[in-house]
């Protein structure tokens, strides 16, 4: 049950950090991960979960949620405005009321945090889990058997049957 909370615990920093960035960022209509972002979650990460075991379950929670909310704020600066237009808004709500204008503005703020979470989650992923695979099989692969023996690196080629049936079917 403790690593579950920690998980919790994680998730919540995280969101923290992309309604931070959501509310810092919906002045330029948009917001997208700064390379700086990647390791400061990371880093907020593990501080939420090392912090699960100095706090009680709900402040701890809370902690980290309004952590990386203005962990995400103060980072703000150094993102850059996206390249491209923003991500379409859902549509408005239908009415004017209040609940209708609240309706509207969580939709925008979600919408907003929602793209942050997944390219900062993807990024994540690429760095943390892709890379590390892809440097491991470079350095061990060897396709072409160029360090297996001192012999040329060609391969032997077979020839299969001669006939129309195989002709035909060339792949």
């Amino acid at each position: 049950m403790d690593v579950l909370s920690r998980v919790a615990q994680v998730l919540l920093a995280l969101v923290g950090f992309s309604a931070g960035a959501a509310i810092a960022g919906s002045r330029k209509r948009g917001v997208v991960p700064s390379l700086a972002d990647v390791p400061l979650a990371v880093a907020l990460s593990v501080a939420a979960a090392v912090a699960r075991s100095w706090l009680a379950h709900v402040p701890a929670m809370l902690i980290a949620l309004a952590g990386g909310a203005v962990l995400s704020i103060l980072v703000n600066p150094l993102r850059k405005p996206p390249p491209v237009p923003a991500h379409p808004v859902p549509g408005g709500a239908k009415g004017s009321g209040l609940l209708a204008r609240a309706w509207s503005a969580w939709k925008r703020t979600a919408s907003t945090m929602g793209a942050f979470q997944g390219r900062l989650v993807l990024s994540l992923f690429y760095f943390i889990i892709l890379a590390p695979f892809g440097v491991i099989y470079r350095i061990t692969s060897d396709p072409l058997a160029r360090r297996s023996s001192k012999r040329p690196s060609w391969l032997d080629r077979h020839e299969g049957p001669r006939d129309v049936k195989n002709a035909r079917n060339q792949f």
